[in-house]
């Protein structure tokens, strides 16, 4: 397969290849990949939103959840849909 053969995407405004990756500035809640058969539209199976479990919060932050520490967000990010980016104990 040549090259110029791999699927291309066109996202706002810039190009992407086979296999990058890329967020929409419309859905930045959207992870996605460009394919074959992509046609602008941001859906599955080139896009997918991460659910809760995306952040691993019981896993990687056993500790703070143990101990009742508070998670810490940005004041432009949302708690019900972003991961912490820290927590206070």
């Amino acid at each position: 397969e040549k090259p110029e053969d791999r699927a291309i995407c066109v996202v706002d405004g810039k190009e992407y290849r086979d296999g990058e990756y890329f967020t929409p500035a419309d859905e930045p809640n959207k992870s996605c990949s460009c394919m074959e058969g992509y046609k602008g539209k941001n859906v599955e199976p080139f896009c997918r939103v991460p659910n809760s479990s995306y952040c691993g919060v019981q896993l990687r932050h056993a500790y703070e959840v143990h101990n009742n520490c508070p998670p810490v967000y940005y004041s432009s990010q949302s708690p019900q849909t972003d991961c912490a980016v820290a927590y206070r104990c």
